[in-house]
């Protein structure tokens, strides 16, 4: 209500007020013209009535202002409790309808309206509250509405009955079925797992009692694809606590689950072979140990590594190598039952898991079998290869209990029979264990062996046969082990190659060799030589061998002719680009190189001619029968006859007898090793030696025997050997007849 309202009101007021006052001094006027007119009255009566009239029209102008005062009071009183009050809850009412929720009505007074206010405010918050809820809810719906169409997770609401009711488009996108396609459906026209009955009750089990479930399973697309899933399903409950229907949230993991498979399969098997590789090796070990355990059986772990695989892969390429592993594999997979574990270690190492064992006839069927089968030609292109198997057996539980402890007893059982020759077979015992140890014990020795001084070279002379003069050298290494006495290096050097130690050691001795030969060049002979052997491990791991041996060399202004690098067959045939580079780049520095052991592995005549190969030493095997008219003998001549076409001095190595040298010194040797001269011996024993030699070589020392004909001194024997030990120095060459020219 406006104030305007308010003043109408007023004026009614007071006119109605006014009008008797008017009336009454109209009343006297007409009274006084009366009394004018009649003159009738007397002058006393008319002071008389003028005076009635004067104090009636007094009381009635008192009680004129009285009203008028009474209805002021109520007026204002009015507007204040009343008017006021009604137009704050007509503006706040205004501004309700007009969307102004937070509105309010200040009403101070005490009666009704105040009430009447304070409620139509608590009305205003309540509305202004479920207005703003209602468009929290809205902006919700809105959120949740753009979320479910714009969800990558596809989005699945059923009712109670596992109907579905509504998708979003990502349900569209994974499973291929359009909205109007799977509405009204069961959902299980998507569930491939569910079919699998123990799946099916895990899952069922899982809703029933919690309401939810979430897990992996596999479905099937429209195109009935099948896809791996991550599925969350959770009820949806009315008030009453009984189920609404469900809401189903999945996603498609198949590409998550193949590069999960994949490296998985990395993970635990061998990718040239397909075979379990060491790691899930180790686990199904464990399984089969557990398993035999509860079956009160028992199993054989087989190791098998294959022989001169290494040859066959240097000789024809690594790809050839990967056929014959292949090849290797396959063979080994068909001599053993579904059930038994056929694993690659890594390289050419292969293990066997036969469990449960049924009895050793059937081990050893399962044993020959493979031997046989590896020993067959592997086809590798055009090309055919010939190999072996060496092949260690253990028991479980007979000779150990632990995973860990039966590997390692067959791959001392496998070694066992590489000793024996190879292409055989050997079972564990405890005496392979002991010297197994006994290896284990070298190897934590030689670690401290060349710190603590303990590692000495010896020096066996290499003899020109034809003028019996010492020239060159041949520097051995020996072990002085301070419990275990003098150590020979086919007892050590092994275990030196397969810890890299051989590589500090192989450095410790090119050093020493250049010390001596510089000595040697000075007090003896200017162009004397001394060579030292050297190991693939060295090459192979060493990449500063060529830059620090060539730094040697320069540093104490030796030429590089001063050593000969002997080498096996097995490192002339290594593939490796470093190899061959650096056995050039010793050969360009004017280092000379010998090739160890001539005759016992895979060499060609390519192979000599490609890398300038300076001497060869025929093998001992072929010099240790020789005799007139011999087939090792025939051999030695055709390997001497084709080393010096190709411009080869040759070397004959284990020289026993002199019947050997006389032979050896007849068709055509150059030089002559071994104990007939004499054995390795200290630097010292060495020079005594030489310092000998040149004291008696002017002297003709013959021996007319019985029948007048002239023969060489021998000593008893026709092996003479070196007289040395610990308490005295050798005499080199006191067998004066072994170091003489023959004839």
């Amino acid at each position: 209500m406006r104030i305007s309202s308010f003043t109408k009101l007023f004026a009614t007021v007071l006119i109605l007020l006014l009008l008797p006052i008017g009336a009454m001094a109209f009343q006297a006027l007409n009274i006084q013209d009366d009394i004018v007119v009649t003159q009738n009255w007397t002058q006393s009566k008319l002071n008389e009535a003028l005076g009635h009239l004067h104090r009636n029209m007094l009381m009635m102008v008192a009680l004129t202002v009285t009203t008028l005062l009474s209805v002021v009071v109520a007026i204002v009183h009015t507007r204040r409790t009343i008017l006021l009050p009604l137009a704050q809850l007509h503006e706040e009412a205004k501004s309700i309808a007009e969307g102004a929720y937070q509105a309010r009505c200040g009403i101070d007074t005490s009666n009704e309206l105040a009430e009447l206010g304070a409620m139509f405010n608590s009305m205003a918050v309540t509305i202004e509250k479920d207005i703003a809820t209602r468009r929290a809810l809205e902006e919700f719906m809105q959120q949740a509405t753009a979320i479910f169409e714009n969800s990558s997770e596809a989005v699945m609401i059923t009712d109670a009955e596992n109907i579905i009711v509504r998708v979003n488009p990502a349900f569209t996108k994974v499973t291929g079925y359009r909205p109007d396609e799977a509405v009204g459906k069961n959902w299980d026209l998507l569930e491939a797992s569910m079919k699998e009955q123990a799946f099916f009750l895990t899952v069922k089990n899982s809703l029933d009692t919690t309401g939810r479930w979430e897990g992996e399973m596999t479905s099937w697309r429209k195109n009935r694809e099948a896809y791996v899933e991550w599925r969350r399903v959770n009820a949806i409950y009315r008030d009453g606590g009984s189920i609404h229907g469900w809401i189903t949230l999945f996603s498609d993991i198949t590409p998550e689950k193949k590069s999960e498979e994949l490296i998985w399969q990395q993970t635990n098997f061998d990718p040239l072979t397909d075979l379990p590789n060491r790691h899930m090796f180790h686990n199904r070990l464990e399984q089969e140990i557990r398993k035999v355990d509860r079956l009160g059986s028992s199993l054989a772990l087989i190791l098998l590594d294959l022989d001169n695989f290494k040859e066959v892969n240097d000789t024809y390429g690594h790809n050839s190598g990967n056929v014959l592993l292949k090849e290797a594999s396959w063979r080994l997979n068909s001599c053993v039952r579904g059930t038994d574990t056929v694993a690659r270690m890594g390289g050419d190492e292969f293990t066997v898991i036969l469990a449960p064992l049924k009895s050793l006839i059937s081990i050893n069927r399962v044993i020959r079998d493979i031997l046989y089968k590896m020993a067959m030609p592997f086809q590798l292109g055009d090309k055919t290869a010939y190999i072996s198997a060496s092949i260690g057996v253990t028991f479980y539980p007979h000779d150990a209990t632990d995973p860990e402890s039966l590997v390692r007893n067959a791959d001392q059982a496998m070694y066992a029979a590489k000793n024996k020759g190879r292409n055989c077979f050997n079972y564990f015992t405890p005496t392979l264990n002991e010297a197994a140890q006994n290896r284990m014990r070298v190897a934590s020795d030689l670690r401290g062996a060349l710190a603590d001084h303990q590692l000495q070279l010896y020096y066996q002379p290499i003899v020109e046969l034809s003028t019996s003069q010492i020239h060159k050298a041949e520097a051995l290494l020996r072990w002085h082990h301070p419990e275990l006495g003098l150590i020979n290096p086919a007892d050590f050097v092994s275990i030196a190659e397969e810890t890299r130690m051989i590589v500090d050691i192989g450095n410790w001795v090119f050093q020493k060799a250049l010390q001596q030969v510089a000595a040697w060049r000075v007090s003896y002979f200017p162009q004397f030589q001394i060579s030292i052997n050297t190991s693939a491990v060295q090459f192979r791991k060493d990449v500063d061998l060529f830059s620090s041996w060539l730094g040697l060399l320069r540093e104490m202004r030796l030429p590089g002719q001063s050593i000969a690098i002997e080498i096996t067959e097995r490192l002339l045939m290594d593939t490796t680009c470093d190899v061959r580079s650096k056995l050039r780049g010793f050969r360009e520095a004017g280092l000379q190189v010998s090739l160890d052991d001539f005759g016992t592995g895979y060499s060609s005549l390519g192979y000599l001619k490609r890398f300038d190969i300076d001497y060869l030493k025929i093998d001992r095997t072929f010099v240790q029968n020789l005799a007139p008219d011999s087939e090792d003998l025939a051999l030695c001549e055709a390997i001497i006859v084709m080393a010096h076409k190709l411009g080869i001095k040759v070397i004959g190595e284990g020289i026993e007898t002199m019947e050997q040298r006389d032979l050896l010194t007849l068709v055509g040797c150059d030089y002559g090793q071994g104990n007939l001269f004499s054995k390795a011996v200290p630097a010292k024993g060495f020079e005594n030696g030489i310092t000998e030699q040149e004291e008696v070589s002017d002297m003709s020392l013959r021996i007319k025997n019985n029948n007048g004909r002239e023969d060489s001194v021998r000593t008893g024997s026709s092996r003479v050997l070196l007289p040395y030990n610990d308490t005295t120095q050798p005499s080199v060459f006191t067998a004066r007849g072994a170091l003489r020219p023959p004839g």
